[in-house]
């Protein structure tokens, strides 16, 4: 064990101990051959696995360089304790959790450890102890992953050390493959994405992440946590690369008139995850709506976008958020007279989907009436008999006062379109409020 004045390898000067575990100590030193103060970490362990165990660690962080992973400088693993030298630390991502971080630097040295996990998947390597404490912030400003002593260097590793030192991992950000029997058989690039989920959930909530509350992310960033973190692999992003273009998406969400197809993007990607559960949020349900109305400028992209939101939600939004909706159904409508003459014929149909699922999920008459709005216009521009009978079937349908009356006002509304086709459903079969208009339009 060091103490403060000693002297290690004839070059070392121990100045003071800046922490210890287990199975470990680190010390500030300076390098007699160069004046530079270094931080020296050396193993107290004395059982050969542990022993092992270091050595890898050094071997893992030596055969990679990359300016988001902690460096050697030098090392000898022979020595009585054995040690290694890195680059001094201003201190660690957990030290900035515990003092307070805004949203963006915490995005900010996330980034750079997803940077950092990403460089040891390139070389072949999983970290699988990444949390706030082995994240350290250098002196330029920059984070490195630290902390490699349960590093998967060889994806067909199965040692017994491997098996045994896969628990020894911060339990909190642990991964469910990673408690299992032979975990390290497991174990692969999504593992360090779900302990990437953990962190992150940490370092924007500053809550441990032993229970992760969505509540305590702000909207979308939720959405990131959730999909990193599932129990299963597969439903996790694939890749450290995935996880962070979500992060990318995330942050454009946040300037949308910059970046509108990120922003509705991130919107939907949440709405989406929220929806697979049965849940909306009604702040996430605004997003998604104006980031469609967004495209305003370009009837193709606001065709585009608002034709790719699912049908659950499509439905959410008919009952929850009825006025934004009518807006938007305005503009998509308009969009369509504007560009969809262009559109192959079968196009009319899908406008009939999307809005027979609006008119059967509607609450209120004035959203109900707005769904056909989009159709009529559709199904008259293309001459689309099959979305024409859609058209009709809703008309027809109609049987409540307060309906009639709103299908009523629409159509008077829209009479240029409603003129060309009024005579194909007879007048018997028409609510008595909707009459008027149709003696209006033959």
């Amino acid at each position: 064990m060091f103490n403060p004045g000693d002297i290690i390898s004839e070059r070392y000067h121990v100045e003071a101990e800046l922490g210890r575990g287990g199975m470990g100590a680190v010390f500030r030193v300076t390098d007699a051959t160069t004046g530079v103060d270094l931080a020296l970490k050396c193993c107290l362990a004395t059982e050969d696995q542990l022993l092992r165990r270091f050595a890898r660690e050094v071997r893992a962080m030596q055969s990679i360089s990359h300016r988001h992973v902690m460096p050697v400088i030098d090392a000898d693993t022979e020595h009585a304790p054995p040690y290694f030298t890195m680059p001094l630390a201003v201190g660690s991502l957990m030290d900035e959790v515990t003092n307070g971080l805004s949203e963006d630097e915490a995005l900010l040295a996330f980034q750079d450890v997803c940077k950092g996990i990403q460089a040891l998947h390139n070389s072949g390597m999983t970290h699988r102890d990444i949390k706030p404490a082995n994240a350290m912030r250098m002196g330029d400003g920059r984070v490195v992953v630290s902390d490699m002593g349960l590093v998967r260097i060889d994806p067909r590793e199965t040692t017994t050390l491997t098996h045994t030192l896969d628990v020894l991992g911060t339990q909190l950000y642990m991964a469910p493959e990673q408690w299992q029997a032979g975990g390290s058989r497991s174990s692969d690039e999504r593992t360090d994405v779900f302990q990437l989920g953990k962190t992150l959930y940490h370092i924007i909530s500053g809550e441990y992440p032993a229970l992760v509350d969505p509540g305590r992310l702000p909207v979308g960033l939720s959405y990131i946590v959730d999909r990193s973190i599932q129990n299963l692999p597969d439903r996790r992003y694939q890749s450290v690369g995935a996880l962070m273009d979500a992060i990318n998406n995330y942050q454009d969400s946040r300037n949308p008139d910059t970046n509108p197809l990120a922003a509705f993007q991130a919107a939907l990607d949440e709405a989406t995850a929220l929806a697979a559960q049965g849940q909306y949020r009604e702040e996430n349900l605004d997003d998604l709506l104006a980031a469609v109305l967004r495209f305003r400028a370009n009837s193709d992209d606001l065709i585009s976008q608002f034709e790719l939101l699912p049908d659950p939600i499509l439905s959410a939004v008919s009952i929850r958020r009825p006025d934004r909706l009518r807006e938007v159904l305005d503009a998509y409508t308009n969009a369509l007279a504007d560009v969809v003459s262009g559109y192959n014929y079968a196009h009319a149909e899908l406008v009939g989907r999307k809005a027979r699922i609006i008119f059967n999920s509607a609450k209120d008459p004035q959203t109900k009436a707005a769904a056909l709005k989009p159709l009529l216009a559709a199904a008259v521009i293309l001459h689309r008999f099959a979305a024409l009978d859609m058209f009709d079937e809703m008309l027809t349908s109609v049987r409540t006062p307060d309906l009639a009356l709103a299908v009523a006002d629409m159509l008077r509304e829209e009479m240029g379109y409603y003129s060309q086709i009024a005579d194909r459903v007879p007048r018997e079969k028409l609510d008595p409020a909707i009459r008027p208009v149709f003696d209006a339009a033959v």
